[in-house]
């Protein structure tokens, strides 16, 4: 039976690529946080050896409402992303898949393209870019650095929680004329990526960054339809010009929010797609998925 290590297992894309792998017949091999240390390198070598590929979730996102410092980044994000990656080489695992994010080089213009410049604007970015930079530095390692942009579905964190709780209310809502463009990823899709690229021989044996969203960009209004469609709510959508709207928002000193929820954010994907992945779910699965899983906590 083939044999993945997956970190991360307890977050919200590692648990989902061990349940999906589990289900497809392959064996886990869960590493866990105290493993990720210098001074256990042999131990983890020793713990990966035989595996077919490594699936790196593990990792350190914002969190809103608390202030995660540059260092917690760098030691979660980084050294520890560094440190498995340096065990895999030791351990003869050449296919690492590490998780890394839109955000390394969010700074970019237009697209957002595998082949761009690193340009993080934010302390975690600058922690993904970094660990990028490392894997890709070790000898014996040929990563698969995947960057995905806001990935979604049940039991999401952050302003995406925000989001959700705002649909889940009775009252209209002012984004009846937000049609901006986001790439984002279903935690379906997500999932599948990183599975194809553990996996498949289409992969190839060569270091290699790619881009994972689903196949169409959405605009808040959609997203919007569709968490309320899941919450079985009618969409109840008024029309606000985005200027007026963004405006409002920066005098309520949600300038950051704003800016998520109504500029453009598209990503390139064709080099994924190139290798023969397809992703199997609409993001109309996922954003309903979240949906009702929210409904039936509340």
């Amino acid at each position: 039976m083939t044999r993945i290590a997956v970190s991360g297992c307890n977050g919200f894309i590692g648990a989902a690529a061990k349940a999906e792998l589990e289900s497809r017949g392959y064996s886990v091999l869960r590493l866990e946080r105290p493993m990720f240390q210098p001074s256990a390198r042999v131990d983890l070598a020793r713990h990966v050896e035989g595996c077919s590929a490594i699936i790196h979730c593990a990792g350190l996102t914002p969190r809103r409402g608390r202030h995660v410092s540059e260092e917690e980044f760098e030691i979660a994000n980084h050294q520890t992303t560094q440190n498995v990656g340096l065990a895999a080489a030791d351990a003869g695992v050449t296919r690492m898949v590490f998780v890394s994010s839109i955000a390394a080089v969010a700074g970019n213009e237009g697209k957002l393209a595998p082949e761009m410049p690193l340009q993080p604007t934010t302390p975690y970015g600058r922690s993904k870019a970094r660990a990028e930079t490392g894997l890709l530095e070790i000898d014996g390692l040929r990563p698969i650095i995947v960057r995905p942009p806001l990935v979604y579905g049940p039991g999401p964190k952050g302003d995406l929680n925000l989001l959700l709780r705002l649909c889940a209310s009775p009252l209209p809502l002012p984004f009846g004329s937000v049609d901006n463009s986001r790439s984002m990823i279903g935690v379906t899709n997500m999932v599948d990526a990183l599975i194809f690229l553990a996996t498949s021989p289409a992969a190839g044996d060569q270091a290699q960054i790619v881009h994972a969203t689903d196949d169409t960009t959405l605009s808040l209004r959609e997203i919007v339809v569709a968490l309320r469609k899941g919450l079985n709510r009618p969409p109840r959508l008024i029309n606000i010009p985005p200027p007026i709207l963004r405006a409002m928002l920066q005098v309520m000193g949600l300038g950051a929010i704003s800016r998520k929820l109504l500029d453009d954010l598209e990503v390139d994907v064709s080099a994924l797609l190139a290798l023969g992945w397809k992703p199997p779910a609409r993001p109309e699965f996922d954003l309903e998925r979240m949906a009702r899983a929210a409904s039936r906590s509340a």
